[in-house]
């Protein structure tokens, strides 16, 4: 009863497809179907497997939750269930923003070191401060260990974020240590912990990342940094410290194979020389690098 005498009632529209039915009687058609059903129970899967406090879980190292709760966020929002979404038209909508307050609730916020010596000096007198502000942002300071990445886990955590915001990425934070903030602001400030990370070497690894910061660098890491800081240009509208894509330049260039029948062009793990397994997943890698330099 809505008070006035009248009735009140929710309903729900199903559709019921025929296999015969035009949009599903070709191979092509019906496949889509089926992908669009096993997205579904996917994303279904993955509600139900959220934790209390926000986040999706490794299984077996906790310190890779938030590159789980990163992943997850983004497969969420790649379907178009975002944070911003009225909660009384999309079930999932809070449900992604608590997966994107679990990752602000482990962040870290640290000041960008003195960059003209040490383990910044690719950086040179700009430092590891895009903003200015003096605030770089770690979004998983869990150690630089096998078992807990951090080299993985931040940027991950990231793309997270901004796949869950890429449409209103100024929306102002309204819970937590980051209150009154925009998302912008506080993935500018893990852009600059990027930068900071970066390593320094003078061989293979320069220009690259690892497990820690300033750790080394190999292919499949290096990825996902490439992938963070394209994805802030172009979803936030943001810019990466132009020495930062300079040093990876050389990471790149020490990952790709420059000779050898069979393997030329190819990415390897550590060095072009180095390609375990078929080199595919680390040849993409390196690719996205390149997408990422040119952007």
């Amino acid at each position: 009863d809505d008070g006035s005498g009248g009735v009140v009632s929710d309903s729900v529209e199903i559709d019921i497809v025929d296999p015969s039915d035009p949009i599903s009687n070709t191979p092509m058609s019906s496949l889509a179907i089926d992908v669009n059903i096993s997205i579904e129970d996917g994303l279904r899967a993955m509600y139900l497997s959220q934790q209390s406090n926000g986040r999706w879980t490794h299984g077996s190292y906790a310190g890779r939750d938030a590159a789980v709760t990163g992943f997850t966020v983004w497969a969420f929002a790649n379907s178009g269930h975002l944070p911003t979404n009225n909660n009384d038209d999309d079930i999932y909508a809070e449900f992604v923003q608590k997966g994107v307050d679990y990752i602000l609730s482990n962040a870290s916020t640290m000041t960008p070191p003195t960059p003209l010596t040490g383990t910044v000096a690719h950086l040179g007198a700009t430092g590891a401060d895009g903003d200015g502000n003096g605030r770089m942002i770690n979004l998983t300071p869990i150690g630089g260990s096998h078992s807990n990445p951090e080299g993985y886990s931040a940027p991950i955590a990231a793309i997270g974020i901004m796949a869950a915001y890429s449409d209103a990425p100024n929306t102002i934070i309204s819970s937590g240590a980051f209150t009154g903030e925009s998302y912008f602001r506080v993935i500018q400030d893990a852009m600059d912990w990027i930068a900071y990370a970066q390593d320094d070497g003078t061989d293979y690894k320069r220009g690259g990342w690892m497990y820690a910061a300033n750790g080394g660098a190999d292919t499949s890491v290096d990825s996902w940094h490439y992938a963070a800081m394209e994805a802030f240009e172009a979803a936030f509208g943001g810019t990466v410290l132009e020495d930062v894509k300079l040093e990876a330049e050389f990471r790149i260039n020490s990952s790709q194979s420059q000779g050898g029948i069979g393997d030329f062009g190819q990415f390897g793990y550590f060095t072009g020389a180095n390609n375990w397994y078929d080199a595919n997943a680390t040849t993409a890698g390196g690719l996205s690098g390149l997408a990422m330099v040119t952007f």
